[in-house]
């Protein structure tokens, strides 16, 4: 973990969260003034907010009653303990985390707490399921850290396998579970249902949908822009399927345009109103991103594209969703799956480039197989991206018409074959 502070008085909003912060001075520091975040979200917040933050070194273990790490099976931590989760994660992540909270649920029950710190906006996911006694924002107040827990479990990858097995293990894993230990069936998330139930969202996909046979919901985007669909996928669909109805939450491709059976639907009133969508759609087709985890956890038949990750690193134990992964795409500068992420700016699974890089900031040289150097430049997308001058990740535009029409087929099978799931409870 990391820890930040404020250069001076300021109140600052990460993620929906209020904080007021303001400078610590030696030798009376004032804890409450120093934010505890995970080294990714340090990055991402230092780079937004550079003139308002400072990072803090310091041996944190020196602090009286400062938490210990879990390192052993946590039904040996002793009753009447503490222990906090500390995850910062988008909404694909947060889901693929809830198996492994319910299992250590189940191992602790009542006697151990259980707290989970996490981005604010990223609550409602787990509100109301019973695998978590207390939540807390992400960043979380080092005050907070020290008086309210005693153990706490922070997904530093020790091990360094975050990037060769399903998240879902590594969570298990990191704390101190075996994820070899729990069928399959035990890891497939649920989230609550009072995120199904937008009644405004139902209302209005029911009346877009008309007489159209089924309704499919597309969802393009991702937090990562390298992610995104190019919109061959949904053109490629939506005229080979005219009696079903494509609705998506993002503003309908110039190439879309022009055909009656896609249409938009605003989700942008919250979490609660994007996950009605999926629920109330038949089909969901997405990109890599939460859209499908979220689909996963309510039995929703999805096909999903990836590029950057590797489909087994996250849909592994989703019964209902088809992964189509661009393992055929030769490029300019990679052959995926390469890792990158724009927001660490690293590319984790494989080096880019005739000259091998990893560290994709703004500025780095990469050079192509083909023996010509540009300078990366990360608003442009992923280097193939900007090697090829195309608007997306030249990996997602590789699938043929063939390859989507295939994996839409299976879905199709899926959803006329599928039973409503039981999840764990």
């Amino acid at each position: 973990m990391k820890f930040l502070t404020a250069k001076d008085n300021i109140v600052l909003t990460f993620f929906g969260q209020d904080y007021a912060l303001g400078p610590i001075s030696y030798p009376d520091v004032d804890i409450s003034r120093i934010l505890v975040v995970t080294d990714d979200l340090a990055k991402a917040l230092y780079r937004i907010y550079p003139e308002f933050l400072e990072p803090v070194s310091f041996d944190a273990t020196r602090i009286p009653s400062f938490p210990e790490p879990l390192v052993g099976s946590p039904s040996g931590i002793p009753e009447g303990k503490r222990l906090m989760i500390i995850r910062d994660a988008g909404i694909g992540d947060m889901i693929m985390l809830i198996p492994a909270l319910r299992k250590l649920k189940q191992m602790v029950g009542h006697k151990v707490e259980i707290g989970l710190s996490t981005l604010k906006d990223r609550h409602p996911l787990v509100e109301g399921l019973g695998y978590v006694d207390r939540l807390y924002p992400l960043p979380l107040r080092l005050s907070e850290l020290v008086s309210e827990t005693d153990y706490f479990v922070g997904f530093p990858d020790i091990k360094g396998i975050y990037n060769r097995v399903n998240m879902t293990d590594f969570y298990l894993d990191s704390m101190c579970m075996d994820p070899g230990s729990i069928p399959s069936a035990d890891k497939l998330p649920k989230i609550p249902e009072s995120l199904l139930l937008h009644e405004d969202t139902i209302r209005k996909i029911r009346k877009l949908a008309g007489y159209r046979s089924l309704k499919v919901f597309y969802s393009p985007g991702a937090s990562d822009p390298i992610r995104r669909l190019p919109p061959c996928i949904l053109l490629t669909l939506a005229t080979s399927f005219t009696d079903m109805i494509f609705l998506t939450p993002e503003k309908i491709p110039e190439e879309a345009k022009g055909l009656d059976n896609v249409t938009g639907i605003d989700t942008s009133s919250g979490l609660a109103s994007f996950a009605t969508a999926i629920s109330e759609c038949d089909i969901l087709v997405s990109s890599d991103s939460g859209a499908y985890h979220i689909a996963a956890a309510i039995g929703k038949p999805s096909l999903v594209f990836f590029g950057p990750i590797p489909s087994m690193l996250r849909s592994t134990y989703y019964p209902y969703v088809i992964s189509l992964d661009p393992f055929d795409y030769m490029g300019e500068t990679c052959v995926p799956p390469c890792g990158i992420h724009a927001r660490t700016q690293m590319a984790s699974l494989k080096p880019i480039g005739a000259n091998m890089v990893r560290d994709l900031r703004q500025g780095t040289e990469i050079i192509t197989f083909s023996g010509q150097m540009f300078t990366y430049d990360p608003s442009l997308g992923c280097p193939e991206a900007q090697a090829k001058g195309t608007r997306f990740s030249p990996c997602l535009e590789s699938f043929s018409d063939e390859s989507i029409l295939q994996g839409f087929e299976r879905v199709l099978e899926l959803s006329n074959q599928i039973a409503p799931i039981t999840h764990a409870s």
